[in-house]
């Protein structure tokens, strides 16, 4: 990936080295989305994305602003849908939503492009990407954030979330995480043996780590109509550059 120098007003380049750069997020998202995407389209009221022979219809979803040090980042995530071969979104029961994440680093000559994601990730259902309240940015590092970005799917009475973590390593934003977020076959299950089950994702600062902090995953509910309470520690392995979810977990939070 080529690193960019985005050209944006001057209103905001004078204000890059402050954490009141988010005051001008109109002038950095048209910047953004035109860099990582390309057109604004007046018809669909997105940026046009392209890959492989298909377009995405995409848009602005949450915006972070991170000190690091000197430096000061911007965490960009944005998200949308296909579009059909009539140009309309595809919106039905089975289609995917789509996001991706890119960080920027501000400068006072405008905004550079540091790292980002493959910017089609697929996700979600009925055609929508994760919502602004399921995309947050945490720090994870002595010197590190990433993305928390909840996505799930329903179908026949099951439903199922997971949490996956979005963090820059070099100039990529690599996926490091995948933990199970939450578990529900209210609508499939025989009375009294249904399962219920919600998490709780606890980033372990007082542990040392050399890139990314270990995780604590609290599980609480019911568990095929037995109330559930278990503790699951998640460490990062530094050789795979990823989470390591026990077994454990995975089994007792699980999809269908």
């Amino acid at each position: 990936m080529a690193l960019v120098l985005l050209a944006v007003p001057q209103t905001v380049a004078s204000n890059a080295s402050s954490s009141k750069f988010s005051a001008n997020q109109k002038a950095f998202w048209k910047a953004a989305m035109a860099s990582s995407y390309g057109p604004y389209s007046k018809q669909h009221k997105c940026w046009i994305g392209k890959k492989e022979g298909e377009q995405y219809c995409m848009r602005p979803t949450t915006f972070s602003d991170v000190e690091m040090g000197s430096r000061h980042l911007l965490f960009a995530s944005m998200g949308g849908s296909k579009l059909d071969e009539n140009g309309g979104l595809e919106d039905y029961h089975a289609a995917a939503g789509y996001s991706g994440y890119v960080v920027f680093e501000a400068k006072a000559s405008g905004l550079k492009e540091v790292a980002r994601s493959n910017l089609f990730w697929a996700s979600g259902g009925m055609g929508n990407p994760p919502s602004e309240d399921d995309v947050a940015v945490r720090k994870i590092g002595p010197d590190a954030f990433a993305w928390f970005v909840i996505s799930g799917y329903g179908n026949q009475g099951y439903f199922a979330t997971h949490t996956t973590i979005f963090a820059p390593v070099g100039d990529k934003v690599a996926e490091v995480g995948d933990i199970p977020n939450a578990s529900d076959d209210s609508g499939a299950c025989e009375k009294d043996a249904c399962t219920n089950l919600q998490t709780e994702i606890l980033i372990d600062t007082a542990k040392e780590a050399t890139r990314f902090y270990p995780l604590v995953v609290k599980v609480t509910g019911t568990s095929e109509g037995k109330p559930e309470s278990s503790t699951f520690q998640v460490p990062f392995e530094d050789s795979k550059l990823e989470y390591a979810v026990p077994k454990g977990l995975s089994d007792l939070v699980h999809g269908w």
